[in-house]
């Protein structure tokens, strides 16, 4: 409804625009065009899941775009870090930015954050509450055989313990270990059941223990305070299960410690039980028995890692190549499973190549075990000190 004076007819807005035109006899004709445009380029990143337990990878996320003028780019980063491929249902923790530009160059952004958590709680056999303070290796998968649609064997390992870290209250406190899985098997049985002292690790007598429910292990405190928990399961449990066909793999077992009808944080642990050929369970030590001989290099499926010199007397330089982007950690046991160091913890982008370098402190020569991780999966060696 508005004149223009001298328009510029390639920077118009939109809207409807009407000229008229005279000429010199006073004679006038109209024309009219209607300049439109594109909707407001949006985009939406919105999270559907974290990271079940800090590593994995399989957090997840669903991501749209509107508006604006087709087709788009997108470019994606990771805590800053560019990714060249991104899978929204296999995020690693993290902050994920992605700025989208479309075919006339507008652009917009948006984010999300994935969370992970703390699920270091499942153990193998002859793990001991001092070991769990030191960081000993997780069992990650528990393998079974079955035949005719029933488990007959679940013996790979053969038991395995729940320890978690708790706070109760006020005093009498009940608290319960509760499980559950999503395939219909057996639940394990608790077995030995005890809280610890948190310090010393000492056993704590003012605690009663039960099993009032199936697979449920009850503690009752008569003292409030910060405790160590720990339940012994027998593997052998879940023979006579029915197992479905296809066969689950992996079934989930999923541990968490309880005051009422509330979990307790950092308290929840995961169990992948796996049938065999495919199940590989990690023994005690983490040591793959391919590894068992000295190797300067061990190729995987998640990258390589390369120890020299290996034995060694100093120090060891590991050489890290990832072969796909995402978090990435190297630590090292003793013979026992008790982790000794983190010689590397961080994020790695595909084809990276990193050297770091770990000098063993206040340690006896003898048999030490790395394991290289990368989202979620694991590869071990083994590494010989003579000091």
């Amino acid at each position: 409804g508005g004149s223009i004076t001298d328009p510029d007819l390639t920077a118009l807005a939109a809207g409807v625009y009407e000229v008229t035109v005279t000429d010199a006899n006073g004679c006038e004709t109209t024309c009219q065009v209607t300049i439109t445009e594109p909707d407001e380029l949006e985009c939406t990143l919105t999270k559907t899941a974290d990271e079940r337990c800090e590593g994995e990878a399989n957090g997840s996320a669903t991501f749209s775009v509107s508006g604006g003028t087709a087709p788009y780019t997108e470019v994606w980063t990771l805590n800053g870090n560019p990714i060249a491929n991104i899978d929204l249902d296999a995020l690693a923790a993290g902050a994920y930015v992605v700025t989208v530009t479309d075919a006339n160059g507008c652009e917009t952004t948006c984010n999300v954050t994935i969370g992970s958590n703390d699920c270091d709680h499942i153990f193998t056999t002859g793990t001991t509450c001092d070991m769990y303070k030191g960081g000993t290796p997780i069992l990650e998968d528990l393998c079974y055989v079955h035949e005719n649609g029933i488990v007959t064997n679940a013996n790979d390992p053969g038991a395995f313990f729940y320890y978690a870290t708790v706070v109760i209250p006020a005093d009498n406190t009940v608290l319960t270990v509760a499980q559950s899985n999503n395939c219909g098997f057996k639940l394990f049985t608790t077995k030995d059941k005890f809280a610890w002292n948190v310090n010393n690790c000492n056993k704590v007598r003012t605690v009663t223990t039960s099993e009032p429910v199936l697979g449920q292990a009850q503690f009752v405190f008569a003292k409030a305070g910060t405790y160590i928990i720990s339940v012994k399961y027998q593997t052998s449990d879940i023979v006579g299960s029915t197992v479905s066909n296809p066969a689950p793999n992996p079934c989930v077992y999923k541990f968490e410690s309880k005051i009422g009808a509330s979990v307790l944080p950092s308290s929840t642990g995961y169990l992948d039980v796996r049938p065999k050929p495919e199940c590989q369970s990690a023994p005690i030590t983490g040591i793959n028995p391919e590894l068992l001989n000295v190797a300067t290099e061990v190729p995987g499926l998640i990258g390589s890692v390369r120890a020299f010199p290996n034995p060694f007397t100093d120090n060891v330089q590991f050489t890290l190549t990832a072969k796909s982007d995402g978090p990435v950690s190297l630590d090292v046991f003793n013979i026992l499973g008790a982790k000794v160091a983190t010689v590397f913890n961080g994020t790695m982008r595909k084809g990276e190549v990193k050297v770091v370098r770990y000098t063993p402190t206040q340690l006896s020569s003898g048999i030490m075990i790395y394991r290289f991780i990368s989202n979620g999966k694991y590869e071990t060696g083994r590494l010989i000190y003579n000091k």
